[in-house]
């Protein structure tokens, strides 16, 4: 020291910190109709604060539907009606992460 002032610094550490952390991308996406048209989506995910899932239906359709749980329901569809699924996971902030998709016939 010279005069109460340091000659040199040493740096011992440096930090940095995370990244933010998006949901998962889900899993097990899974489509199927009952007896009375209502087509049930499932899948399973983590990390989400709601889930995003958008449809596209064979008669025109296009559906967007947000919710807290694992399932929706869509109603009035075919079974043999053609169904594209897109899920998605968000946060708090509208970060999606990583999508999935499925197909019906």
């Amino acid at each position: 020291m010279s005069d109460g002032l340091p000659i040199s610094t040493t740096t011992v550490a440096t930090f940095t910190a995370p990244g933010y952390v998006l949901p998962t991308k889900p899993t097990k996406l899974r489509l199927a109709v009952d007896a009375k048209s209502r087509l049930t989506v499932t899948w399973a995910g983590s990390r989400a604060q709601q889930w995003l899932v958008y449809a596209v239906v064979e008669d025109g359709r296009r559906v967007q539907l947000s919710t807290t749980g694992r399932k929706v329901v869509l109603p009035a569809v075919g079974r043999r009606e053609k169904v594209r699924i897109t899920v998605y996971g968000g946060d708090r902030l509208g970060r999606e992460g990583p999508a999935a998709s499925a197909k019906r016939p």
